[in-house]
């Protein structure tokens, strides 16, 4: 069996014909039969796959049934068949991640597929999947590992409470000048009140931006969008919760591809052709990784005196140019690949403070090149 695609994209590699979303896919699949056959099916299907180490999923599939029947003898067969090309992830080749677009044509029977090809196909983003580079740009995986950061805090808070009243009861015999108080008991009294103090200041300055914790961010999550060469500026307010002295405040652009892969993974999983990709199919939580393909200094500057007090408003500048040729940010099932403003405050000698403004990098839409050279706006 063999496959031909014709396209009207110039210039292209016809072994991989370049689409944008909403274009029509035309092309002939060619069937050379030798022998007779009976009870036959010719099946075309067009589909993205992604892979990212021994997880696949796929989605955006149309299937078209170009014969059923009987081939009574030896001969050529044209099957003419046309798919019109929806919104989806672009075609994408990174360090942890492939995204590619197939089309993939099946002769079976009853009982066994007889033979089966796949070609190829590049899709190229246009800004009309919005789902997906707008999308949902934390997977399960990624809630999963923000509701383990979180009990983690918990646990900080639960086990700094317990050492405060270990501490306080070991010093009562002490203070109170009554039988049980000894010099031991005393230096365990301080030393436990002393840990629960640093687990306190580690889990307050490590927290998210709560009311009453670390530091509060405005705006604390905003749809932020650019474009590949775009020059950004967009202003971040930081409100310290508890009087500090700040050294300095630092920022950077990063791009992430972040996968989540299963902690247990079965041997034959590798080798499934459609492994699950859902965390409930694990045996075990899943476990994200993430590659760090773009990390770059940005220039961030403060717009007013900065106040060190309590709950002051702290205002900041973050001006940074998106790399010409960007990847889009997208998200797809047990994948994404996402673009962050990372916000470095170095405080005193309180531990570092940092928090991520997620960017949207997403292609020129309606042809409006060059429409705003700020495109993030705060």
């Amino acid at each position: 069996m063999r496959i031909d695609l014709d396209h009207d994209a110039p210039g292209t590699d016809a072994a991989a014909p370049v689409y944008t979303p909403e274009d029509k896919l035309v092309g002939t699949a060619i069937i050379t039969v030798l022998e007779p056959q009976r009870d036959v099916r010719v099946v075309l299907t067009r589909k993205w796959i992604s892979q990212a180490h021994h997880t696949q999923s796929s989605g955006g599939e149309d299937v078209i049934l170009l014969f059923e029947g009987d081939w009574l003898e030896p001969n050529t067969h044209r099957f003419p068949f046309i798919f019109h090309i929806p919104p989806g992830p672009y075609s994408y080749h990174g360090h942890l991640l492939d995204v590619d677009w197939v089309l993939e044509a099946r002769v079976e029977n009853a009982s066994e597929a007889l033979l089966c090809e796949q070609r190829k196909f590049i899709l190229e983003a246009s800004g009309n999947e919005r789902e997906f580079i707008r999308g949902d740009l934390m997977p399960e995986a990624l809630r999963a590992a923000d509701l383990k950061k979180h009990s983690r805090r918990a646990l900080q808070w639960v086990a700094t409470m317990l050492l405060l009243l270990v501490g306080i009861a070991l010093l009562y015999p002490n203070v109170a000048a009554i039988s049980g108080a000894h010099w031991s008991t005393l230096l365990g009294g301080l030393a436990a009140i002393i840990l629960a103090a640093y687990l306190a200041r580690r889990t307050l300055r490590r927290g998210d931006s709560a009311p009453n914790t670390g530091w509060s961010i405005l705006p604390v999550r905003s749809d932020y969008e650019a474009e590949p060469g775009d020059s950004v500026s967009f202003v971040v307010e930081l409100k310290p919760n508890f009087k500090t002295s700040t050294r300095r405040v630092t920022a950077s652009l990063r791009g992430v591809e972040q996968i989540w892969k299963n902690r247990k993974m079965p041997a034959e999983a590798s080798d499934a052709p459609h492994a699950s990709a859902s965390p409930e199919a694990a045996n075990d939580a899943p476990q994200v990784e993430r590659h760090h393909f773009f990390e770059e200094p940005v220039k961030i500057e403060p717009m007013d005196a900065q106040d060190p007090e309590k709950h002051s408003k702290n205002t900041y500048r973050v001006r940074f140019r998106v790399p010409s040729d960007a990847p889009y940010s997208f998200y797809c099932p047990s994948a994404s690949v996402t673009w962050a403003i990372e916000v470095h405050v170095d405080v005193g000698s309180w531990p570092d403070w940092r928090r991520d403004f997620p960017i949207i990098v997403r292609p020129n839409i309606d042809g409006e090149k060059g429409a705003s050279p700020t495109a993030l706006r705060s």
